[in-house]
């Protein structure tokens, strides 16, 4: 593709990190050991800031839905 895709409007560059646990509490327990480990804080920490504008970092948490799936007839 000889274009480059470039927004309207809005932020330059945007990064997202998605992340699934099978709850609050594991998220939790996983955040604890993520900033307790000094080779990730090293990592991060200088991702941070090369590349991440103060002030401008959301949060967002969204919850999903476990679709049931369709029982099979067993007869």
């Amino acid at each position: 593709d000889v274009y480059k895709r470039q927004p309207i409007t809005g932020p330059d560059h945007t990064y997202a990190v998605l992340s699934t646990y099978e709850g609050l509490a594991e998220m939790e327990l996983q955040n604890k050991k993520m900033f307790a480990d000094e080779e990730y804080l090293k990592i991060i920490g200088s991702f941070f800031l090369d590349n991440i504008v103060q002030g401008s970092m959301n949060t967002q948490l969204y919850r999903t839905l476990n679709e049931k799936k369709p029982e099979s007839n067993k007869e």
